[in-house]
């Protein structure tokens, strides 16, 4: 287990909403993992770093002072989104998405093109070009047809953004270091009266319910929905439709305007301040509450989720000697170590017939879905949730 090195580092000391030097320290979480997935690499390779968030003074923006190089956050593959929430979220988005495809589009974040494959079904487009730093190892059937291309890398990469006439992304700005330098992009890529369509996650009801996902080495910033139309509106975007899906997300329809607003933006900070405060608070409290429960246990214990949710615990001071392994529904992820941890991770299957077992469960905005799922593999299963 290594620390990065200083060079590592991208500091981040501008507010990304008043483009100065208006933002001070309000949290800080040293040697976190780096990467939110897992790996078949010797644990002692594994990477650590300073997770310091800064809040801005006159907007309330909170966001990561200190980035990481992509290529440690993005180390491999690990967006598959699976399970029946997301799911309903890609065919939800897909159908939103579908009225404002055009000819030639362009998908930075496509993953392993869900999206496109939905779309696929109702409009045909010339082109798809997906944009994607970590691909799948191996790309599904929908990329043999010839109309969805991938290509390896970030949006700001690309070198001939004009011949697309239509932008698309789901989860993606959000990952984005730079959502101006994003969103320029966006803008260079479409004229005026072309559609940038995208979902974003609902982060404002995310750190509303103190999700652990909410911020971290991936989501550098708080990609709020006041933010996101703050941003917008400062490139050139307006809003043709809105739309909720549940509290998981927000899908957006904008259109690229031939002049660019000055928006308006009321300052949150105080708001903010006292949201993710109370966010690392709970967390606290909550690691301590489940350290005591699971010293009183004699069960086989396990935690579910090969990402940030089960980190967190740990980093927070779940003991993971008392954890047989992580549960995680990800095919890609079974059989290989949670990074930053010594746990493997194994399909919750494991926990059928089980007569004393007890599962960690905090998993953000997916808990019922998984809280359903255990009980019906195994409705002796006891929860810590």
């Amino acid at each position: 287990m290594v620390d990065v090195a200083d060079s590592a580092y991208i500091d981040r000391d501008v507010s990304l909403i008043t483009l100065r030097k208006t933002v001070i320290p309000i949290a800080d979480f040293p040697r976190f993992p780096v990467f939110i997935g897992c790996t078949e690499a010797p644990r002692k390779d594994d990477l650590f770093a300073d997770m310091r968030f800064d809040i801005c003074t006159e907007s309330g923006m909170i966001q990561l002072g200190r980035l990481l190089a992509p290529d440690l956050v993005y180390g491999g593959f690990h967006s598959e989104a699976v399970g029946q929430l997301w799911a309903d979220h890609h065919a939800a988005f897909a159908a939103f998405a579908s009225p404002y495809i055009g000819d030639r589009v362009l998908e930075p974040g496509g993953s392993n093109g869900k999206i496109a494959a939905l779309v696929l079904q109702e409009v045909i487009p010339t082109e798809w070009a997906i944009v994607e730093p970590a691909p799948p190892r191996e790309l599904p059937t929908i990329f043999e047809a010839g109309v969805v291309s991938m290509r390896q890398g970030y949006l700001e990469n690309i070198e001939e953004p004009s011949v697309f006439d239509t932008v698309v992304h789901s989860h993606t700005m959000e990952h984005s270091y730079d959502p101006n330098e994003f969103l320029s992009c966006v803008s260079r890529a479409l004229a005026p009266g072309q559609k940038h369509v995208f979902s974003i996650p609902n982060l404002g009801q995310y750190l509303n319910q103190k999700f652990a996902n909410t911020l971290n080495f991936e989501h550098t910033f708080f990609l709020d929905e006041k933010y996101c139309e703050y941003l917008l509106a400062r490139h050139g975007f307006s809003v043709c439709e809105k739309k909720y899906f549940g509290e998981h997300s927000v899908f957006y329809a904008t259109e690229r305007q031939a002049e660019v607003g000055t928006p308006i933006l009321e300052n949150r900070y105080a708001e903010n301040r006292r949201l993710f405060q109370d966010f690392v608070d709970f967390y606290k409290t909550e690691c301590a509450r489940v350290v005591s429960e699971i010293k009183r246990c004699d069960a086989k214990i396990y935690m579910f989720g090969a990402h940030i949710f089960t980190q967190f615990l740990i980093y927070l001071g779940v003991d993971e000697n008392r954890v047989v392994a992580v549960l995680d529904n990800s095919a890609e992820k079974q059989g290989k170590r949670l990074y930053g941890t010594g746990l493997r991770v194994q399909s919750p299957g494991v926990l059928a017939g089980e007569k004393n077992v007890l599962v960690i469960l905090k998993a953000g905005q997916y808990q019922d879905e998984v809280r359903k799922q255990l009980l019906e593999i195994n409705p002796e299963c006891r929860l810590i949730e």
